[in-house]
């Protein structure tokens, strides 16, 4: 009976002897003859630890299979990624099931994943940073989900991602900077979604991207702009989008006769026109470059000028027409000394005022203002362009003051009330002298900073 309460024979046969084995091998010092009783179970769990040695088994999701550094756990109809998944998986299938969210920290334990696989799944959003732990993943596949948008910092994180497929989602936009964390990606699946407008700057970062699949989209028209920081690209896939075939595309036909045809094969080559009518179903390659044209907007906004009372509500439409179809702005212009803007302002719908994005491409939008103050009295601006030019056209807004001067409280007896004034604000010459609180001197009242109300 050795050290280790087991014979030289046992030794051989048994986990504990044959780690003991190994350790002699390395030129350890043998295990003493005193060990006491019971230690040799102590002995294993340090030894388990040991550089080298394998390490113990790991448990698997339910239901999931798991294998090497590779977990499969799809069609499990699952709702959410399930727990218990190894840290030191490098591959994983979630694909088929009914995964909704990626809640907030569910990928952080997962730092060596190489590719994550989410495709056919129920994803409507991708938070902000859900990816932030995978700085190692190489491919991403979240095709067939019901992604609606991309916010910017999506993919923060993805610094090594190679392979991206967002195919077959419910995009309809792409904004600037969506993927400038992806300065290693080499292939961008977009095809089959709903796409319709690619900001200019939405491609920044792409530095390394060599395709780029948007066909099958609902894509009018394309930015040169926007492909230009694509410096390595090889294959740039754009059929069976409604292409628009005018000014603004000019210079794609322009660039594919001079070079660009070698990113397209013999079937990406075949960009079909949408409209104008006159050009359906004829290739942009046949189309001569004087087909292609644009018609300026004009702008038509009836009254120039109106009156309103205090606390009215009131609607002003600009119409515009031109080809492409205008997008119409409104816009308060700037006077530099007031405080910040008060005028709620939005266009027609309840879409947000100042900032908030518009319906665009209507060829007409209404300003409309709620709960009429001072402050919105002054001039707007009505502006409609498209890709042949912009047109802008004035409006005035006066309030009517005579409401809020025979709400003013009489003055105390014994007091000389002030002299009347006229009941419309009409200029800064104009002041009330000693005028409530709030009423400026003199009308129109102009916010300092100009702001948008898209339409």
């Amino acid at each position: 009976m050795s050290g280790t309460g087991l014979t030289p024979v046992c030794q051989e046969a048994h986990p504990i002897g044959r780690l003991l084995r190994r350790l002699q091998l390395r030129g350890l010092r043998p295990v003493p003859q005193e060990m006491a009783p019971g230690a040799p179970a102590l002995l294993l769990l340090s030894l388990l630890s040991l550089p080298g040695l394998p390490p113990r088994a790991t448990g698997c999701p339910a239901a999931c299979r798991c294998y090497s550094a590779t977990v499969e756990c799809g069609a499990l109809r699952l709702r959410l990624v399930p727990p218990g998944i190894p840290p030191g998986t490098q591959t994983l299938f979630l694909q088929d099931n009914s995964i909704a969210r990626l809640e907030p920290g569910t990928l952080a334990p997962l730092a060596s994943l190489r590719r994550l696989y989410l495709h056919n799944n129920s994803l409507r959003a991708l938070e902000p940073g859900a990816f932030r732990a995978q700085s190692r993943l190489l491919e991403l596949a979240l095709t067939g989900n019901r992604v609606r948008g991309l916010r910017v910092g999506a993919f923060a994180g993805l610094a090594q991602l190679r392979v991206l497929y967002l195919a077959g989602n419910q995009l309809v936009q792409l904004l600037d900077f969506t993927f400038l964390h992806l300065q290693r990606l080499q292939e961008l699946h977009l095809q089959e979604n709903s796409i319709e407008l690619l900001e200019d700057q939405a491609l920044a970062g792409l530095s390394s991207l060599a395709l780029l699949d948007l066909s099958r989209n609902q894509l009018g028209t394309i930015s040169q702009e926007a492909l230009q920081p694509l410096a390595s690209l090889q294959v740039l896939r754009l059929t069976e989008n409604p292409w628009r075939c005018d000014c603004a595309l000019h210079w794609l036909g322009t660039w594919i006769k001079e070079g660009g045809q070698r990113l397209l094969s013999s079937r990406d080559k075949k960009i079909t026109c949408a409209e104008p009518p006159r050009l359906a179903l004829q290739s942009l390659l046949e189309v001569s470059g004087s087909s292609l044209i644009c018609i300026p907007p004009s702008v038509h906004v009836e009254p120039l000028e109106v009156t309103a009372n205090l606390g009215e509500d009131l609607r002003v439409a600009c119409q515009a027409s031109g080809y492409p179809q205008p997008l119409v702005t409104w816009r308060k212009v700037a006077q530099p000394r007031e405080g910040p803007p008060q005028a709620q302002a939005q266009p027609e719908g309840g879409v947000p005022g100042p900032g908030g994005p518009g319906a665009s491409d209507t060829g007409s939008g209404m300003l409309f203002l709620t709960n009429i103050t001072l402050a919105h009295a002054g001039k707007y601006e009505c502006e409609a362009s498209n890709a042949g030019g912009a047109a802008r056209l004035p409006f005035q807004l006066l309030v009517n003051l005579s409401q809020q001067l025979l709400l003013a409280p009489a003055p105390p007896r014994g007091r000389v009330a002030a002299r009347p004034k006229p009941l419309f604000a009409e200029g800064p010459a104009e002041a009330a002298e000693g005028a409530a609180p709030g009423i400026a001197q003199g009308l129109p009242l102009q916010p300092p900073a100009a702001y948008e109300i898209r339409c």
